[in-house]
């Protein structure tokens, strides 16, 4: 009944300014925001979500997993987990921005977004001769999105190409997403720091990514800073059950069945953990702060 109330008053409420902030890690804080972009089905209808009630949404995401392509990037990379950021990005495109940004009509908004989830979800398995013969190889015609788009994607991607930071990765299997985001890093690469090492983002040239990563999602429909790592400091989570038994990564971890209780979980940092002033200012201007669900321990706390 309370939830009925709650629901009529947002209906019957301009809630255009209000400012609502989410914590959580990959899936279950893009279902809230806006659905799960790599979801086949989330083309259909990707407009849905928080995003849609409150356009002044921003998710503040968890940086430590470690599976899948980001895994990959970890390896030989000094870098936050990238894949969460990726697809809470997508997930936070809102339809209106889009037709105001680009002047396109409810239908021409649809494609533009299944192109950009064609780019974004693509994962290749061998190395990429050329950034347009990946770019090819996602499917979506580049010509088909609006020139700033289309613009940005094929820089972003040349840039995995000429930076040779960037090019040693290109020999793992990858999400061509995960790449375009890394690119924002760029700058940082030039150093080649070993992944592990200790690590540190100069205090300018992390609000300069946050910076861009807010540029990213303006472009691509999303709010402003609709997208906020928790920190750009490289980290990894270390559980301890109460056996003994320590178990390194998120990844791992979640497909560990020890059969005992978790008796505490690590954060270990490659670093000082650097914390965004875009981020504590989002945290308190919000009206609302949601906890979106997912893993107790590796996203939620």
């Amino acid at each position: 009944m309370m939830f009925g109330e709650l629901r009529q008053n947002l209906i019957n409420s301009n809630v255009a300014d209000v400012k609502v902030v989410v914590f959580g890690g990959g899936t279950g804080l893009s279902n809230i925001v806006g659905g799960d972009c790599r979801q086949k089905s989330w083309v259909k209808n990707p407009f849905n979500g928080l995003k849609e009630v409150f356009p002044q949404t921003r998710a503040v995401v968890c940086v430590t997993d470690d599976g899948g392509s980001t895994g990959e990037l970890l390896k030989d990379l000094p870098v936050i987990a990238i894949g969460d950021v990726r697809h809470v990005l997508l997930s936070s495109i809102q339809l209106e921005k889009l037709k105001r940004n680009y002047q396109l009509s409810d239908n021409e908004a649809g494609k533009v977004v299944k192109l950009l989830s064609d780019i974004f979800n693509y994962r290749f398995h061998d190395k990429p001769l050329s950034a347009s013969a990946l770019l090819e190889a996602s499917g979506a015609d580049l010509d088909l999105l609006p020139r700033q788009v289309a613009e940005y994607i094929t820089r972003a991607v040349e840039l995995c190409f000429t930076v040779p930071s960037l090019q040693k990765t290109l020999k793992r299997q990858h999400c061509l997403g995960n790449l375009i985001v890394i690119s924002l890093f760029a700058d940082i690469f030039s150093e080649d720091k070993r992944p592990g090492s200790s690590f540190k983002i100069e205090e300018g040239l992390a609000e300069e990514i946050y910076r861009r990563l807010s540029e990213l999602a303006e472009l691509l429909g999303a709010a402003e800073d609709a997208v906020l790592p928790c920190t750009l400091t490289p980290a990894q989570l270390r559980f301890f059950y109460n056996n003994g038994v320590q178990v390194s990564g998120e990844h791992k971890s979640s497909h560990a069945q020890r059969g005992y209780p978790v008796e505490r979980v690590n954060v270990d940092f490659s670093g000082r953990p650097y914390v965004s002033d875009r981020l504590v200012s989002a945290i308190t201007d919000a009206d609302i702060l949601i906890m979106a669900p997912g893993s107790l321990y590796s996203s939620i706390i």
